[in-house]
């Protein structure tokens, strides 16, 4: 994945210092190909930004469902500890 390739170039070697062709070479793929599918490395930066918010929104909705999980089992044994 050619997003997954420049996350992990921009974390090791920053943003300003990866290149479109570090990009490539990391995803394995032709800097041609890159440009075609993001159309300059503003659009790889704005795919790697976009990949990590949604990561971090499932992670927010994870925590939130178990934070419903904790309250609904806590309501669940007040109930049983009254009857």
């Amino acid at each position: 994945n050619i997003a997954t390739a420049a996350r992990k170039l921009f974390e090791r070697d920053s943003v300003r210092a990866t290149t479109v062709t570090a990009i490539a070479r990391e995803a394995n793929v032709t800097r041609e190909l890159v440009y075609y599918h993001f159309g300059n490395k503003n659009g790889v930066i704005e795919a790697v930004i976009d990949d990590y918010v949604e990561e971090q929104v499932e992670s927010l909705e994870v925590f939130a469902l178990a934070v419903a999980l904790h309250a609904l089992l806590e309501e669940l044994l007040i109930d049983l500890a009254l009857r």
